[in-house]
């Protein structure tokens, strides 16, 4: 899929890349036999894919009414239409959410259902400070705040991707405390479960202390190392 986006930026092709990527995830996972779609999940993907239908069209100057033909173009436009419509009230929901982070407030268009992997989101109590329930439009399941944003941040801030490539580190870690990868080294907490480091410096040094560093009792690497080898002389 990488690929496929390198390609058409070569080309000066402008396609949305998240809907390109949504459509990669699915192909992957029936090439593994691994779809669980829902009715409104599908409705998801031929959204999905009729937007980027429409987008490339013009590359190669034809109407997608034609290349389609009337009937099927019909079918797929009133599909979307209805699902875009869903899809945009979710979307006004979770904008009215007071979210305590800038990083999940950023990417909410990417929070997904960890139980059916749907986008249609919507927060139970939208006057709630924080940790707000969510419950899916498309299994009804609902999900905690913290289950929620564990579940999906990594994902919403691109976080596999980056370091799929090799060349960008993941701004989030593994929690010690919830064990979702949620620990935002940004935030330098965690978004889904709000766990702060105990160390924030070293005591010997006042070095910044990273999150494998906490277990050394508020000494950097370096410090413990030393100190660790003046006790065996």
């Amino acid at each position: 899929m990488h690929e496929i986006i390198e390609r058409f930026e070569e080309l000066n092709i402008s396609i949305n890349k998240d809907n390109l990527k949504a459509l990669g995830d699915v192909r992957n996972d029936t090439e593994h036999y691994y779809v669980q779609q829902t009715g409104i999940n599908v409705k998801e993907v031929i959204t999905k894919a009729f937007h980027l239908f429409t987008e490339f069209c013009p590359y190669i100057k034809r109407e997608p009414v034609n290349l389609l033909g009337k009937h099927y173009w019909e079918i797929m436009l009133n599909v979307s239409t209805i699902y875009d419509e869903e899809r945009q009230k979710c979307l006004e929901n979770l904008k009215t959410v007071s979210w305590k982070y800038k990083e999940v407030k950023n990417n909410i268009e990417k929070l997904r259902c960890l139980h059916c992997y749907s986008e249609l989101i919507l927060a139970i109590d939208v006057h709630k400070k924080e940790n707000s329930d969510f419950r899916c439009k498309a299994c009804g399941k609902t999900s905690t705040y913290k289950d929620m944003i564990g579940s999906s941040i990594a994902n919403a801030l691109n976080c596999y991707h980056k370091i799929a490539k090799g060349n960008e580190e993941s701004s989030t870690d593994l929690c010690p405390m919830c064990c979702y990868d949620s620990y935002s080294l940004v935030e330098r907490r965690c978004l889904a479960c709000h766990w702060e480091l105990e160390y924030n410096y070293c005591n010997v040094c006042d070095a910044d202390l990273t999150l494998d560093e906490q277990e050394l009792n508020g000494l950097c690497s370096y410090c413990s190392y030393k100190i660790e080898k003046i006790m065996n002389e």
